[in-house]
């Protein structure tokens, strides 16, 4: 008797420690790419996320705005109806503004951001904005196409990982800038120096 009691035991344990924070994945929205400008004394924030509803590769955008950049992202999980997952995020735009005055914020928020991969590509846009709303039905997505672009040259010194450690050593590092060039994105041979 004593030893079905422990098996009962043993048997509710299992089921009721693994499945306490359990997410359906159709409940999750996958942020592939992200865009952030400083603008009017805020932080403007837009998440590329792809659309699993969606038969061919597409996505969709949600954007939020605030002082404060931990509330700008959270604005953006209260404005999706379903839980933000950047596990997968694969390339940040930066403008100008953002890598000069605020880098050490934005970087931080990455670093210190469990749910976050940190693999992920830096990229700069004179308005980061208007990559994401670039429409082409050739690469509908936006931020995909930029890691496409980055990953032919297998050249890991753009990704934040390795740029986080030269922001907290005080070093310089460069990353691409991007444009559009009729509706397609172009990876600019002209890089951002940033030198403290």
């Amino acid at each position: 008797m004593k030893i079905v009691k422990i098996a009962i035991l043993f048997i509710l344990i299992m089921f009721l420690c693994s499945c306490y924070n359990y997410v359906e994945v159709n409940e999750i929205a996958i942020v592939e790419g992200i865009a952030i400008d400083f603008e009017s004394e805020k932080y403007d924030v837009i998440v590329e996320i792809i659309d699993e509803k969606s038969e061919n590769e597409n996505s969709y955008l949600i954007e939020a705005s605030s002082n404060d950049l931990d509330e700008a992202f959270n604005n953006i999980n209260d404005l999706s109806s379903k839980d933000i997952s950047m596990s997968h995020l694969e390339t940040v735009i930066l403008s100008k503004e953002i890598l000069i005055n605020h880098i050490e914020t934005v970087a931080n928020y990455f670093i210190n951001n469990n749910n976050i991969t940190t693999n992920f590509y830096l990229v700069y846009a004179n308005n980061p904005k208007e990559i994401f709303y670039n429409n082409n039905d050739n690469y509908p997505i936006n931020s995909k196409t930029i890691t496409d672009n980055l990953d032919k040259n297998k050249n890991n010194k753009y990704q934040f990982d390795y740029i986080y450690t030269l922001i907290r050593n005080n070093k310089y590092f460069e990353i691409p800038y991007i444009t559009l060039d009729n509706n397609n994105i172009k990876i600019e041979k002209e890089y951002f120096i940033y030198e403290k």
